[in-house]
């Protein structure tokens, strides 16, 4: 009788969150690049979460982005690892979209 290899739908979850972590891995260590030191270092908007308005408009038609943002300056100021774990936890859950 053969054998047939079976992937449960946990299976792939887990897979999938290791594949994500061993991908981004090597950007846990890495400082801001590009566009973070204008958007994270100098941008006096993201470091009030409460002020909602303000961040609509700084960043109306990415208004994710500057919530998120604004909720990681809030958990870690510019901690680095914060921002790095946060954008693989989001490149993870993407991968089940």
């Amino acid at each position: 009788m053969k054998k047939t290899f079976s992937l449960s739908a946990s299976r792939i979850w887990w897979v999938l969150m290791a594949l994500g972590v061993l991908i981004y891995s090597n950007t846990f260590t890495s400082s801001f690049v590009f566009d973070d030191h204008e958007m994270i270092e100098r941008n006096s908007t993201i470091r009030h979460l409460a002020d909602l308005p303000t961040l609509w408009h700084a960043f109306n038609t990415r208004f994710v982005v500057g919530i998120s943002l604004a909720f990681n300056y809030a958990l870690g100021k510019e901690d680095v690892l914060g921002y790095h774990l946060f954008n693989t936890l989001i490149h993870i859950l993407n991968a089940f979209l």
